[in-house]
């Protein structure tokens, strides 16, 4: 790699950027890992065979990725702070859900 004079090599800032990259890596290691420890309940709750089941699981792989690319949209389009308001909603509504009386209900 050839520098110039003028330029710098920032290591610093290419360290967090690679540091990022690694965590996200890991993370989407480990979502991996949780979503095939579910294979079995999903065999057994929908009485599916391996090709059902394989569908399933790569469809929820596929949906996570879709969601990380549309939420990078909507806080492209609508700002961080606005779009990140709305966890409030979620948080206080989530307590809710195994205490209805009615799983119709939370539609």
């Amino acid at each position: 790699m050839q520098t110039h004079e003028n330029e710098q090599v920032n290591i610093g800032f290419i360290a967090l950027i690679v540091s990022i990259a690694t965590i996200g890596g890991f993370l989407f290691g480990y979502d991996s890992g949780v979503i095939n420890g579910t294979v079995d309940g999903l065999r057994t709750a929908f009485n599916s065979d391996s090709v059902g089941t394989g569908f399933n699981v790569a469809s929820m792989l596929l949906g996570c990725a879709v969601g990380a690319f549309a939420a990078g949209k909507l806080l492209d389009m609508f700002g961080r702070r606005n779009l990140c308001s709305s966890r409030l909603y979620f948080s206080s509504s989530a307590p809710l859900g195994p205490v209805l009386p009615n799983p119709r209900l939370s539609l």
